[in-house]
């Protein structure tokens, strides 16, 4: 019978593509690295700071509330040229996809348009970065250059947190924290897919693949299923041939400690990752907790033949 606690595997075995960790609202811009400029003249954020505020809308010509958007940042774009305020909108799809779009608009796209380069430079430095996969999506950078906001330049947040920045009265402090939690779950859950997939797939060891464990346990500390599924994969996913034992350990004495010792499949856990490391009678101490907490005839009879 499979664990049951454990996370998706194929979450761990699926496509990772690397990403920026650690860049979140008030971190500096990655600076604008696109294939092709298709409308306007070409923007370099870091010529930008201290004289313009720059947001950098991702969109695709296939994406219907994309299409919707368009008149309302032609008329944010319109509204704020005067007052130090440029607007780029950036495709990943084929220049010559985005020109004839562009061209097609004509003055109703009244704002810079520009298609990212094949390896997808900009999505990576902006989207990824921050974990976002829906379309449209709109980053604020201001004249600090550094990302202010981010969200969907559809919604009411975007043209009040445009004006705040503009005006300087913007809470930066504020959106910062109410964006952590979001964050804190993504990374948590990239650093996740990471780990296992350098060592399912990257054929590096369990200690080259150390630091992405440690940011993985400080980030996550508070994430006891995440902790829990890490410690059980390690121990007991077949594929993986180089276990750092003393990894799942601690894991799940984190877990462990934060549940107060009450939840049966953590100690189940605990009892194993203690027997892989050699001790044998805090193993079965921990076990026979565990026994004792389930309530469920097939896991309790599980946890007895461990």
């Amino acid at each position: 019978m499979k664990h049951h606690r454990l996370l998706h595997i194929m979450m761990a075995v699926g496509a990772c593509v690397p990403v920026a960790l650690g860049r979140g609202v008030g971190d500096p811009a990655e600076e604008l690295k696109v294939g092709q400029w298709i409308k306007g003249a070409p923007i370099v954020l870091k010529d930008a700071v201290g004289k313009k505020v720059v947001v950098v809308e991702f969109w695709a010509t296939w994406c219907g509330p994309c299409r919707v958007g368009i008149p309302h940042l032609t008329e944010v774009a319109k509204q704020y040229k005067d007052r130090g305020v440029v607007l780029v909108s950036i495709s990943n799809e084929e220049p010559d996809k985005v020109k004839a779009f562009v061209e097609e608009q004509g003055e109703r796209m009244g704002y810079t348009v520009a298609a990212d380069t094949k390896e997808g430079d900009a999505t990576r430095g902006f989207m990824r970065a921050f974990y976002i996969s829906t379309i449209p999506h709109a980053f604020i950078v201001d004249r600090k250059g550094v990302v202010a906001w981010h969200g969907n330049p559809m919604e009411p947040g975007f043209d009040r947190a445009l004006e705040a920045i503009v005006s300087d009265k913007y809470d930066l402090e504020a959106f910062k924290k109410a964006d952590a939690p979001r964050m804190t779950e993504l990374e948590t859950r990239d650093l996740f897919q990471r780990y296992f997939v350098e060592l399912l797939e990257g054929g590096k060891s369990a200690k080259e693949v150390a630091p992405l464990a440690e940011r993985l346990l400080t980030i996550g500390a508070a994430n006891v299923d995440m902790l829990n599924a890490l410690a059980w994969t390690i121990l007991d996913e077949p594929r993986v041939t180089d276990r750092d034992l003393p990894l799942a350990l601690r894991a799940i004495e984190k877990a462990n400690e934060q549940t107060g010792g009450k939840r049966h499949e953590i100690l189940d856990t605990l009892a194993r990752a203690l027997f892989e490391n050699g001790k044998r009678k805090e193993a079965v101490e921990q076990q026979k907790k565990a026994i004792e907490l389930c309530q469920d005839p097939q896991l309790k009879a599980d946890f007895q033949r461990r």
